[in-house]
């Protein structure tokens, strides 16, 4: 018999602390500057600081940020914010 599948509020689900992410960065204007130094269009500080509040990131944007941070060694591992709830 089919295992019964968890329900949805007692799932576990990685979390990440993107707020000491974008803080490893720097201020608005840093990550502004980070993703045009790529070539794109710079989205605006106040998105930023949305990202911030939210804690989170938009998948764009996200995999950039992080292949900068670990080509500038500030960043050791894609799981370094991770918080883990188990």
């Amino acid at each position: 018999m089919p295992r019964s599948p968890v329900p949805i509020e007692e799932r576990a689900y990685p979390r990440y602390d993107y707020r000491l992410f974008l803080a490893s960065i720097g201020s608005d204007r840093d990550i502004q500057n980070l993703i045009g130094s790529y070539g794109f269009e710079k989205p605006s500080t106040s998105v930023i600081r949305g990202w911030r509040s939210r804690n989170s990131i938009p998948s764009r944007w996200l995999p950039l940020l992080v292949h900068k941070g670990m080509q500038d060694g500030w960043l050791k591992s894609p799981t370094a914010f991770l918080e883990a709830p188990f």
